[in-house]
């Protein structure tokens, strides 16, 4: 959540930059814009809930448009390199090696792969879920990967030179990408509040997503505080409790840019590698499973005799090496400040709530029901 509300204050900083170069970039403006974020899409999930599938369907259809302008603009517009230079061109950032350049590159685009989980959270909320959500999950991941190829392939036939995009008064690199490809002010502030719209949109889901799991896991009394965190007001029909503590914590973090940047990018990645991790779990035991042979409650969707099995050795081979890279520096020949302490973060964080299970959470929590029995 604070990751994605700094990102959206960034844009909306590089369109005051736009609009008017006088301004002057400060940290503490990019944190009360991106608390100002965090706060919008809080109310939205508590005053217009019931709205939130017209609001997908209108985020759908602005995606979906939104996709075809920017690549449009991009070939019919932009001055195109040479083919040979994209595909065959590589930097290693002085690593030495492309291949090892390429493996600790993940980090970034890591971040487009994870949270595609979000809709299982909204399970109980979704009608005949066991058939709806699988399938949704397939087809967005299809639909956008294939898409984010198209996109990626496009931007980098135009990205033009390098060093001028990322010494950008902006401080966005693909906003001067989109003003030296369309030339215009105008159309680059419509182009790129596009995409701030669309990451806005991706607030709100996460809003909704995080405060089921958040409520989901108290429930079950897994996490601190479970009774005031499960508790759901009368009327309300909305995880309140569970709300305002993602308020919370994302505007907390949200104020670490101002201290320390650096600080704040370690926090946050604690989203990407705590995630990792829970599928590294949660694949590793269903692939021992298969291994062992068990049998798996009935399901209305399947891979196949052989599909989960591949699916899941591919899946544990990629998230073997994930977890590995994640932990290295985006550069060699790191300084306290270049280096990458989110090692620091997740270890603390996973020894903390070792010692919690050990302590309390393993008396009292109570696990998520598997099975339903439908009654007479």
């Amino acid at each position: 959540m604070a990751a994605v509300g700094i990102v959206v204050a960034q844009h909306i900083q590089a369109l005051m930059v736009l609009s008017d170069p006088s301004y002057v970039i400060r940290t503490w403006h990019e944190a009360l814009f991106s608390i100002a974020t965090v706060v919008v899409c809080i109310l939205f999930n508590i005053f217009l809930v019931r709205k939130l599938p017209l609001f997908q369907g209108v985020i759908l259809t602005l995606h979906v448009f939104g996709f075809f302008a920017v690549v449009v603009v991009f070939w019919v517009l932009g001055h195109r390199s040479n083919a040979k230079d994209v595909f065959t061109t590589f930097s290693n950032n002085g690593w030495g090696s492309n291949g090892l350049s390429c493996l600790i590159g993940l980090l970034s685009p890591i971040a487009t792969l994870i949270g595609a989980d979000s809709s299982c959270h909204l399970s109980e909320e979704v009608h005949n879920a066991s058939w709806v959500l699988p399938r949704a999950m397939v087809a967005t991941a299809c639909a956008n990967y294939l898409a984010a190829l198209l996109m990626t392939i496009t931007f980098m036939f135009f990205l033009g030179d390098i060093e001028t995009a990322l010494d950008s008064p902006t401080r966005v690199p693909y906003v001067e990408v989109l003003h030296s490809v369309t030339r215009s002010k105008g159309a680059t502030i419509v182009l790129t509040s596009l995409l701030m719209i669309l990451l806005i949109a991706c607030m709100v889901n996460q809003v909704t997503t995080t405060s089921r799991q958040l409520f989901a896991f108290a429930r079950d009394r897994g996490v601190p505080f479970y009774r005031w965190l499960s508790h759901v007001r009368p009327g309300w029909d909305i995880p309140i409790n569970s709300l305002t503590v993602t308020l919370l914590v994302s505007s907390l973090l949200s104020l670490l840019c101002i201290a320390s940047p650096i600080a704040l990018n370690i926090a946050t990645s604690l989203s990407q590698t705590g995630l990792l991790t829970s599928y590294t779990i949660a694949i590793g035991c269903t692939l021992a499973k298969r291994l062992r042979g068990e049998p798996f409650p009935p399901s209305q969707f399947c891979l196949g005799r052989n599909g989960g099995l591949i699916t899941n050795v591919i899946a544990m081979c990629f998230l073997c090496i994930a977890n590995v890279f994640i932990f290295f520096p985006t550069a060699p020949n790191t300084t306290s400040e270049t280096m990458n302490w989110s090692i620091v973060i997740y270890g603390s964080t996973a020894i903390f709530m070792l010692m919690y299970y050990a302590v309390r959470a393993r008396h009292v929590y109570d696990g998520p029901v598997t099975h339903i029995i439908k009654g007479e």
